[in-house]
């Protein structure tokens, strides 16, 4: 006796817990709201269209995201929320804070339209799949579409090799987005007719680096940088035609008119170089897709 007591209880409290979410949501009138939340650098401000008690449409109208990380984010958020109706979706890595900034955004749009926020945040359950077998073919594999693997992965194009580019996360850059794009022109064909500069040398740029570095640096390393940045940057202007000129900020460090800065920094670098890999033919693979299994003509 005493069970069914409180099966029953159990039942009447999951039937008043269900009445009550729904009346919330159907609180939410009809119309379009806004709401603001805290990205990572200030605040996302998102319009909410609601009909029928249901989110019909997410836009964020206003942020200061950082370009290049906050990308996926903002393009994918708004969507997975309307979507699941819910608020509790899992945030887009490497965009933890912008994800949480739209959703706070969204939360205040529902209340701003009469709705109750706790009713559109349940947790989005995702059920587990097996793990989806890609098999592709390709000259060379690339791990890791941040500014050296583009750059390897377009140079290999260049020669005729076919490329799979891939990348954990759901954008390309990896810590070079984050950066000014600069980069020296030491040796380079482009610092003799341009910049005008005659008197440097990989012998003088290493002992500038190691100057500053005080001597801590990589000789091997730092060595081979100074001897090949020349061709690369010639390759990156001439070849590639990437915007480069002569830096923003010029630092004192360096004792020949050597720096140079990619105009649009670093992020325009990397959508320029991903359109030639595209355009040439290339695969890219991001996030869930370069974390399956690949395998090249059979084999790991």
């Amino acid at each position: 006796m005493m069970m069914r007591k409180l099966c029953l209880v159990a039942a009447l409290t999951a039937a008043m817990t269900g009445f009550s979410a729904a009346n919330a949501a159907a609180q939410l009138k009809d119309g379009t709201w806004t709401g603001e939340g805290q990205g990572r650098n200030g605040a996302i401000v998102v319009e909410l269209t609601a009909a029928g008690g249901k989110i019909t449409a997410v836009k964020v109208v206003k942020h200061s995201e950082t370009p290049g990380i906050s990308d996926a984010a903002l393009a994918r958020v708004p969507g997975e929320i309307v979507q699941a109706q819910t608020t509790g979706i899992d945030a887009v890595s490497g965009a933890t804070l912008t994800t949480n900034g739209i959703k706070a955004a969204v939360a205040a749009a529902i209340k701003a339209g009469g709705g109750d926020p706790a009713a559109f945040a349940a947790a989005v359950v995702s059920k587990k799949t097996a793990h989806k077998v890609i098999k592709e073919s390709a000259d060379i594999v690339v791990v890791g579409a941040g500014g050296a693997g583009i750059s390897a992965a377009v140079k290999a194009e260049t020669l005729g090799k076919s490329v799979i580019l891939i990348e954990k996360m759901p954008t390309i850059g990896g810590a070079t987005v984050l950066n000014a794009g600069t980069l020296i022109a030491t040796g380079s064909r482009y610092q003799r007719e341009v910049m005008k500069e005659t008197k440097d040398s990989p012998e003088l740029a290493y002992k500038d680096i190691f100057r500053v570095g005080k001597n801590r640096n990589d000789p091997v390393l730092v060595k081979m940088v100074t001897e090949k940045v020349g061709g690369v940057v010639d390759w990156l202007i001439y070849d590639m035609k990437i915007p480069y000129g002569p830096a923003a900020t010029q630092y004192p460090d360096h004792s020949a008119n050597r720096q140079l800065g990619v105009q649009g920094r670093s992020v325009n670098f990397l959508n320029l170089m991903k359109g030639k890999f595209l355009d040439m033919g290339g695969k890219l693979m991001l996030e869930t897709r370069a974390q399956s299994f690949i395998e090249k003509d059979g084999k790991v």
